[in-house]
């Protein structure tokens, strides 16, 4: 099972890379999307779709921020529960 930082999945074309698209990071509670985000992403690189022509919600496209970002938001909400404790 893969996690994000941001609890989204990342669906969608590689910016900086063409003709990759990646279809990852669903953690777990995330399953569930997985067959239609897939289906979207089969359009994509099959008959050219943009992720705009998708019904794939924008907070899961894959951006050259998201993909530098250095925030993890699933350690800074373990150590917000857990503040004695050296994550």
């Amino acid at each position: 099972m893969g996690y994000s930082s941001d609890f989204m999945p990342y669906v969608g074309e590689v910016p900086g890379k063409p003709n990759q698209t990646v279809l990852a990071g669903f953690s777990g509670h995330g399953m569930p999307l997985i067959l239609l985000c897939a289906k979207a992403v089969a359009r994509m690189v099959r008959e050219g779709a943009a992720f705009e022509d998708t019904d794939v919600p924008s907070v899961f496209r894959v951006t050259k921020e998201r993909l530098e970002s250095t925030k993890n938001e699933i350690l800074e909400g373990l150590e917000k529960e857990h503040p004695s404790s050296k994550l």
